[in-house]
């Protein structure tokens, strides 16, 4: 019985594990490729103790690599937040520090921008910055940076309770307006 989404890729992986289940440009991924990847990042993510009731900011491009991540936050029990890559590094900051982000997944390019405006210094509640390329995605090539000493004891995976996405719109009235998917 799937619950959440994270059990629809498990549940792909067993029975149809050969179908395609992502296409990105000329690359494409099989259920049980997708896992795998998955899994792989979200291994990565517990190692450097993101996890469970964590906000995990994604600042990429859509890509493979954004799906992947996106997955992989799901996979350890975080909550993921969309960002627009086309953000200006104030704005970034300004979200970054009310939603209380644990971690941010960036490209090289925007973490060299995000550096500009302190990222670090003005996000108290960000430990981890994880850096990704913007060519290919590659879980061997992730580059992840301490914003923060380290808190042990993390948990995994969402239940149905828990808020698993939150979504900014561009808001009719001028401001972004956030949206939480449990």
């Amino acid at each position: 019985h799937i619950k959440i989404l994270t059990d629809c890729l498990e549940h792909h992986a067993v029975l149809p594990p050969e179908k395609t289940a992502l296409v990105f440009q000329d690359k494409s991924y099989t259920y049980l490729q997708l896992k795998h990847q998955v899994e792989r990042l979200a291994q990565l993510l517990k190692q450097h103790n993101l996890g469970k009731n964590q906000t995990i900011g994604l600042l990429v491009p859509n890509s493979d690599g954004a799906m992947i991540s996106l997955f992989a936050v799901f996979r350890i029990g975080a909550c993921a937040v969309g960002l627009n890559p086309l953000l200006h590094p104030k704005e970034v900051v300004a979200l970054s520090k009310s939603l209380d982000l644990s971690g941010l997944f960036v490209t090289r390019r925007q973490y060299d921008l995000l550096l500009s405006e302190s990222l670090e210094q003005h996000v108290s509640t960000l430990r981890k910055i994880v850096i990704v390329s913007e060519e290919a995605f590659s879980v061997q090539e992730i580059e992840i940076k301490d914003a923060r000493p380290q808190v042990e004891g993390l948990q995994n995976r969402l239940s149905g309770d828990d808020n698993a996405l939150i979504i900014y719109t561009s808001g009719t009235t001028g401001s972004a307006k956030g949206v939480v998917l449990t």
